[in-house]
């Protein structure tokens, strides 16, 4: 990266250390890395056709790696003060010669790759007394992101005592640690309470809006962790400094589903991809500077369009930033319990949209101290901070919701429990089993024995749906079976047909009625219920409307002779047992296991995948 060279040095250290600036130096910036002939790092060259200066801090580099400087640097001041040291602070890779003479290097000059220890000191060769002004030269080169500066802690070229120069780097550092204190420990904040929000939404995976702020915050910590390893000058790979860079580019992305989540709402696909775009557009400049010099051409032409690029990653990221409002749009409709939550969102999306817009070429002048990105730092502390108390009032509220539910759902599961009768009243010529495995949620299933005359009424039934309704529906037709004298399956079914209709539940009940008679006889009625299985074969029922769909429906009866053969009526929680592949059990394997007792049949399904109440009843005359 190429800095701009003018630095003053501390008060303390006036006297003692001797830094370069812009007016003693000549520059040249080349894509060929042979531009500049031998002979460039002598005194005598000719640099008349260079540069006398850098582009200015709010313009950009012209395409090109490599940078070659010549400095004058009078060392006449320092002749009393012992050995002299050279040092130099760079984002490059680069050499440094004093008077054509190699003094020391610092990265590979092949790759531009370097790590983030950046200063570095060279001792000088013993001068003459009268050969005072040396000759320091600076060849470099650049790969990454070419339009990004740095900040340099200490001035890039200077010479003083080696005790000196690290008094004044140290002093430097604490300095630009103390300057955003504030910053960093806002934002460490960030990274504890983002770690936080991970584990809670682990634990609530319905907690989207959690999970996204936890990234979010993390995201965030990437970034000012990046600089603080920036200003204190950690020993790090630079390519791992632009790789933290990029993953924070990713920023936006969990930014925009965290408030698209608060609100319930699906994220427009608009603003995936506006967020998405940013990291997408600055890959080619990150991935040249990892694979060095075989994506040169990607690295020119991604250097050639830098300004628009840049300004175009601007604009994404000032859209990005107003993603709270369309979450919450339109905002005068907004339920009275996230109202605070909006309020604490647009104030962070303030901050968010200021320190984006800065840093458009329009509108960079209008903060040249960094106080945008201070506000920033302040404002999203407190803002984290209300957000953390808004979404754990939320989380306990929605906890209070699920504990009502809760207690809804045991409510419907005692009453379904009732349902199933403890004592089957059968004919003493007939055997019924019964085996009963109710999901987790509780749904409709019901069966019900009674003897009609000198035979054996059977029913099996589903109501569709789940949950208390379904359960309370399943009792009123239990009910209206308790209290039916009818022995025709037909007319059993048409009467609670009728009354499932009264009971304007909305839902259906699939159901079928079997009356078994003394010698083998068997009277069936279906509406929409699985049919009957006699051997693993499935009867030929005539099937009807389930109960509840038209009013005056009636139900056709079907007779068989079947001896002693036993009968298998099933529930659908059988046949839609599902395995971990998505694979349902299925029409034949059912018929399969319709040979079998019914705990078998009800205990195969439920270990195949159950996903439904199963009910299986085997009824064999004696």
């Amino acid at each position: 990266m190429i800095l701009t060279l003018a630095c003053r040095p501390g008060e303390g250290f006036a006297q003692k250390v001797l830094s370069v600036t812009p007016a003693h130096c000549k520059y040249e910036i080349s894509l060929n890395p042979k531009a500049v002939g031998p002979g460039w790092a002598q005194p005598g060259f000719d640099d008349s056709g260079w540069a006398s200066s850098l582009p200015a801090a709010d313009s950009y580099l012209p395409p090109g790696p490599y940078q070659w400087t010549r400095c004058q640097l009078d060392l006449r001041p320092l002749a009393q003060t012992g050995p002299v040291f050279v040092q130099v602070e760079e984002f490059s890779a680069w050499e440094v010669l004093v008077d054509g003479k190699d003094l020391g290097s610092f990265g590979n000059l092949e790759t531009g790759r370097y790590s983030m220890n950046l200063v570095q000191r060279f001792p000088l060769p013993q001068l003459s007394s009268e050969r005072g002004v040396v000759l320091v030269a600076l060849r470099e080169t650049r790969r990454g992101l070419p339009p990004l500066r740095y900040s340099s802690v200490v001035a890039p070229i200077s010479a003083g005592s080696q005790q000196t120069l690290i008094d004044q780097t140290s002093l430097a550092i604490l300095e630009g640690f103390t300057r955003r204190r504030v910053q960093f420990i806002c934002y460490g904040f960030f990274g504890i309470g983002g770690i936080f929000l991970l584990i809670l939404s682990s634990v609530d995976r319905s907690r989207k809006d959690l999970f996204w702020l936890g990234l979010v915050a993390l995201g965030i910590l990437d970034l000012r962790t990046n600089e603080l390893a920036q200003v204190l000058l950690t020993p790090y790979p630079h390519w791992v400094q632009l790789a933290c860079l990029w993953v924070g580019q990713w920023l936006f992305v969990p930014y925009v589903c965290f408030f698209f989540s608060l609100t319930g709402r699906r994220v427009p696909r608009f603003y995936l991809i506006v967020a998405a775009a940013t990291p997408i557009l600055v890959a080619p400049a990150v991935l040249s500077f990892v694979w060095g010099p075989r994506m040169d051409q990607v690295l020119w032409w991604w250097s050639y369009w830098s300004p628009w690029m840049l300004t175009v990653v601007g604009v994404l990221g000032v859209i990005s930033s107003t993603s709270p409002v369309a979450a919450f749009w339109p905002v005068w409709k907004i339920p009275p319990a996230l109202r605070p939550i909006f309020w604490v969102s647009m104030i962070w999306a303030t901050g968010e949209t200021a320190n984006t817009a800065v840093h458009l070429p329009w509108f960079n002048a209008l903060d040249p101290t960094g106080l945008v990105r201070e506000y920033r730092a302040l404002v999203s502390a407190p803002v984290m901070l209300a957000m953390f108390f808004l979404l754990a009032r939320r989380q306990k509220r929605m906890g209070d919701e699920r504990s009502e539910l809760q207690a809804e759902m045991r409510s419907a599961q005692e009453m379904q429990q009732l349902l199933m009768p403890a004592a089957l009243d059968l004919q003493p010529w007939i055997q019924v089993e019964a085996a009963y495995l109710p999901a987790k949620e509780v749904g409709g299933d019901f069966y019900f024995c009674r003897r009609a005359g000198s035979g054996q009424l059977v029913v099996i039934g589903d109501v569709s749906g789940k949950g208390l309704r379904a359960a309370m529906l399943a009792s009123n037709i239990v009910g209206a079976l308790r209290n039916e004298d009818a022995g025709n399956p037909g007319l059993v079914l048409a009467r609670l047909n009728e009354v499932v209709l009264q009971a304007h539940s909305g839902g259906f009940v699939t159901c079928l009625c079997a009356l078994f008679e003394p010698g083998g006889q068997l009277t069936v009625a279906n509406a929409g219920h699985i049919a009957p299985y006699v051997d693993g074969a499935e009867l030929a029922v005539e099937n009807g409307l389930p109960l509840g769909i038209v009013s005056g429906d009636s139900y056709a009866d079907s007779s068989f002779l079947l001896g002693g053969k036993a009968v298998t009526l099933l529930s659908d929680g059988v046949l839609e047992a599902r395995d971990a592949k998505g694979e349902l059990l299925g029409f034949e394997c059912m018929a399969a296991l319709t040979s079998r007792p019914a705990a078998e049949i009800a205990d195969a399904a439920q270990k195949w995948g159950q996903e439904d109440d199963i009910t299986v009843l085997t009824v064999r005359s004696l």
